[in-house]
C-alpha cells in the first residue's frame, strides 16, 4: 500500500523518485501536473457547478492531457497520426472521426478545425470488443478529449461514425441496449459541458473517399 504524502511538495519528490522500469520518465513527470490540474478543475466544477464527481473520468482526462502536452511539445518523439480528411467542417465546428474495430479492439480519433488543420490526434487499445462496443467507446473518447480541450467553450463538436447504431444510440440514448447503459450515461454527462455537438453517419464507401 502506498501512503499519500502530506503535502504537494513531498508528493512531487516521491513521484519523481518512483522506480518506473521501462516506462517513459518524461511522460511520468508530466503526469504529475496533469493529475493535479485535472483534479483541481473537476473539483471546481463539482463545487461551483454541481457536477457529479467521477474519479475515473478525472484520471481519464489526466491521461489525455499528458498525450496532448507531449505531442504539442515533442511532436517528433510522440507522433500518433491516425487519419487525415479532405473535407473540412464548416466554420465554428471542430470535427472528430471515431473509428472502432471488432475483436482485439483499438480506437483512434483526429480533431481538425474548419480549415482542415489537425489539432489533436489520439489512439488507445480497449481490449476485446465487438464493433458496436468499440464504436461507442470511440465516441465516448471523442467527447472526453474534446471536453478537456480549450475549444469546448467556443466550438461545436462534429463527429462521424461508420456505425448507424452508434449514431442512433448517441443521439437517442433511450434506444441503447442495456449493456451500453453505462457508456450512454457517461456521454450524457459529457454533453452537458459542451457548447454543442452533432454526430453524423459516414458510410464506409464515403469514409474511404474522405481519407487521404
Amino acid at each position: 500500500m502506498w501512503v499519500f504524502p502530506a503535502n504537494v511538495k513531498d508528493l512531487f519528490v516521491v513521484w519523481n523518485k518512483w522506480q518506473l522500469g521501462e516506462l517513459d520518465v518524461t511522460l511520468w513527470r508530466m503526469g504529475f501536473f496533469a493529475v493535479l490540474w485535472s483534479i483541481w478543475k473537476s473539483r471546481n466544477e463539482t463545487v461551483c457547478q454541481g457536477k457529479e464527481w467521477n474519479m475515473d473520468h478525472v484520471f481519464e482526462l489526466a491521461r489525455i492531457r499528458v498525450a496532448f502536452w507531449a505531442y504539442a511539445k515533442w511532436p517528433r518523439e510522440y507522433p500518433t497520426v491516425l487519419d487525415v480528411y479532405r473535407q473540412p467542417p464548416t466554420q465554428g465546428q471542430e470535427a472528430k472521426k471515431a473509428r472502432g474495430c471488432p475483436g482485439p479492439a483499438g480506437i483512434g480519433e483526429i480533431l481538425r478545425n474548419h480549415k482542415g488543420e489537425v489539432k489533436i490526434i489520439f489512439s488507445k487499445a480497449i481490449g476485446e470488443a465487438d464493433s458496436n462496443w468499440a464504436e461507442m467507446m470511440a465516441v465516448r473518447e471523442a467527447f472526453t478529449i474534446f471536453s478537456a480541450s480549450r475549444w469546448k467553450d467556443n466550438y461545436k463538436l462534429l463527429m462521424e461514425s461508420n456505425s448507424g447504431n452508434t449514431v442512433k444510440w448517441t443521439t437517442h440514448p433511450d434506444t441503447a441496449p442495456w449493456r451500453m447503459r453505462k457508456v450512454v450515461l457517461q456521454l450524457e454527462s459529457l454533453k452537458e459541458g459542451l457548447e454543442g455537438w452533432e454526430i453524423q453517419h459516414a458510410r464506409e464507401r464515403q469514409t474511404r473517399e474522405l481519407m487521404l
